[in-house]
């Protein structure tokens, strides 16, 4: 299922500071464009970060950090669905996370 926010739809998103065709996580600049569209299509403006684990500092992942109005239930099958349709368009990818604040 696709989502659209006709707010949003038409804008380019920035993009992210790349060394060649990879970004310093060894995500494909295609990939990362991709996978932000989709994010701003299903939850509206999305800002990415670039998140390590301060004990493992070789493991790098990209953060989709964006926000949506729901209850719990609406955000976590919305999450959900954001989680499949990476998986469907990049199978087995781990370097693509989601942060969803709530709208208060």
């Amino acid at each position: 299922m696709e989502y659209t926010n006709p707010a949003i739809d038409g804008m380019v998103p920035p993009p992210l500071a790349l060394v060649g065709s990879l970004n310093s996580v060894g995500v494909a600049h295609a990939v990362v464009e991709e996978a932000l569209a989709l994010t701003m299509r299903m939850f509206g403006p999305t800002t990415i970060e670039e998140d390590f684990d301060p004990e493992f500092s070789d493991m790098r992942w990209l953060t989709f950090i964006t926000n949506m109005n729901g209850s719990t239930k609406e955000i976590v099958e919305r999450e959900n669905e954001w989680g499949r349709q990476i998986q469907l368009r990049w199978p087995g990818i781990e370097t693509l996370r989601l942060m969803v604040c709530p709208r208060q």
